[in-house]
């Protein structure tokens, strides 16, 4: 597996994570004592950061394969998730929207070990 697929899965989860378990991170570390470096400004920071990683990453393996469902699922996913994440604040289709994430991703690293490329 390349670097970079390494890098998006794992930006992919936590993404998901930022998006469905924020109480829980912001109990975290206010158990640590550093809650006031936590907001709603880096968490989206670092959901646009690794939603773009894996994106760039699934184009990447698009242009290998030339199968496009796991990129347009992958766009809508990451759509439902900053669109229901930060403008109309539903934490459900924001969840699904991360699941959608996380079966492209899964769609597309099926894709690319049956390639012959």
């Amino acid at each position: 597996m390349s670097k970079i697929k390494k890098i998006s899965s794992i930006g992919t989860l936590l993404s998901i994570f930022c998006c469905l378990l924020k109480p829980s991170l912001v109990a975290f570390v206010a158990g640590l004592g550093i809650v006031f470096s936590v907001g709603d400004d880096s968490l989206a920071v670092f959901i646009l950061l690794f939603t773009s990683i894996f994106f760039i990453s699934i184009f990447h393996s698009f242009r290998g394969h030339g199968n496009m469902q796991p990129l347009l699922l992958s766009a809508l996913g990451i759509t439902m998730v900053i669109l229901f994440r930060f403008l109309w604040s539903d934490s459900l289709i924001a969840g699904m929207g991360g699941v959608f994430i996380l079966f492209a991703a899964v769609w597309d690293l099926h894709l690319v070990k049956g390639c012959q490329c």
